[in-house]
């Protein structure tokens, strides 16, 4: 987890964005 941001609401989406890019590369058939 790098949520190295001031604003939680950054750090939230960057982490939310990361979660999803994660769950595409390990699940290809559900993209």
């Amino acid at each position: 987890m790098k949520a190295v941001f001031p604003q939680r609401s950054a750090g939230a989406a960057w982490m939310v964005n990361e979660f999803l890019y994660f769950l595409i590369y390990a699940y290809p058939p559900l993209s």
